[in-house]
């Protein structure tokens, strides 16, 4: 288990206590060395895993992240993920460098994304493809300094991508209403502690065509990169 993992891990055991016996899906960056060698380090903050069953802990679900960027097809969610993350990584692309000829998702050029970054889910108990509201908010409110201490303290990325959770993260960091800023396209970020927090979809937001999310990603990750004093 790379090192971040590994503190990932400890933190977790150490606050079993707020999660009421059930077991623990355990998250972190997806694959350590790639991760510690991006310019601008990312974080997926998702709500929950899609496990309802989950009957004990799951242990490698970086693991299995990370085989699925090697494989033929990726799980619905990571897609969206790694068309992102090549939008933030490189501003001069375009959605029809990411689709073959047929317009379906270059898999075998984009899957490798993945390994650029982390992903922390709010909630680290069993849950499902339609989460609920009150349980993830109870999960913010509950256990929040757990969030925080493995983003700050174990991750320590520059950059976190709330995917559909920008207001649970508001709440896991008591964020007023003034502390928030607005971005030219209307993209909405804090910043605590020298990492930025972003409002963005969630990546298996369908309601939106592909290209045309693909496209606002450029805009929103072209300013965001603004904000940061990288070479």
């Amino acid at each position: 288990m790379d090192s971040i993992n590994r503190a990932v891990a400890q933190l977790l055991e150490e606050n079993r206590q707020f999660f009421n016996g059930r077991p623990i899906a355990f998250d972190g960056v997806v694959d350590e060395a790639t991760f510690l060698k991006t310019d601008l380090k990312t974080v997926f903050l998702l709500k929950e895993i899609n496990d309802p069953n989950m009957s004990k802990d799951w242990t490698n679900f970086m693991e299995n992240t990370k085989q699925q960027a090697y494989e033929d097809t990726m799980y619905k969610t990571w897609p969206n993920v790694c068309l992102w993350v090549e939008a933030l990584r490189n501003p001069s692309v375009n959605y029809s460098d990411c689709v073959d000829a047929y317009g379906n998702f270059a898999t075998k050029k984009l899957q490798r994304n993945i390994l650029e970054v982390a992903i922390v889910n709010i909630k680290k108990t069993a849950g499902g493809g339609s989460s609920s509201h009150d349980e993830i908010l109870d999960a913010a409110t509950k256990y929040g300094h757990v969030i925080r201490t493995e983003i700050e303290e174990c991750i320590m990325p520059n950059l976190v991508i709330c995917g559909g959770t920008f207001d649970y993260a508001k709440v896991i960091y008591q964020i007023k209403e003034h502390e928030i800023h607005t971005l030219p396209s209307g993209a909405q970020y804090f910043c605590k502690n020298n990492i930025i927090y972003l409002r963005f979809v969630h990546p298996v937001w369908f309601s939106v065509n592909r290209n045309i999310l693909f496209a606002y990603a450029k805009t929103v990750f072209s300013e965001v990169r603004k904000l940061f004093p990288l070479h």
